[in-house]
C-alpha cells in the first residue's frame, strides 16, 4: 500500500503496527536554513533527503547534517544530487 500526502496527514489518519511511514524530499536547495519555508510533517520512521540539497563546503553541511538530525524521524537517508558538493 502506498499513499502520498503532501500536506503532511496520514492519508488514512491512523498508523498501523506493520506500517512504515516514509518522508521523502529532495531538491530543496538550502531551504532547510529557512523553516518557515520548509515544513517537515512529523510522521514517519524514515526520513530521506534524495539529493540537491545545493550546499557548498564542509560548514554548510555539517549545518544540514545537524538540521537532518533534529528531525523527529528514527532512521535518516541522505543522497548527494548533481547539485551537492563536500570538501
Amino acid at each position: 500500500h502506498c499513499s502520498i500526502a503532501p500536506s503532511g496527514r496520514l492519508p488514512h489518519g491512523r498508523i498501523g503496527a506493520m506500517d512504515t511511514v516514509v518522508v521523502a524530499l529532495s531538491d530543496t536547495h538550502g531551504l532547510h536554513t529557512k523553516p518557515d519555508k520548509l515544513a517537515v510533517p512529523a510522521v514517519g520512521s524514515v526520513l530521506i533527503h534524495a539529493g540537491d540539497v545545493e550546499l557548498r563546503g564542509r560548514n554548510h553541511w555539517q549545518h544540514f547534517l545537524s538540521w537532518m538530525a533534529a528531525q523527529p524521524q528514527a532512521a535518516k537517508v541522505m543522497c548527494f544530487g548533481n547539485m551537492d558538493a563536500y570538501g
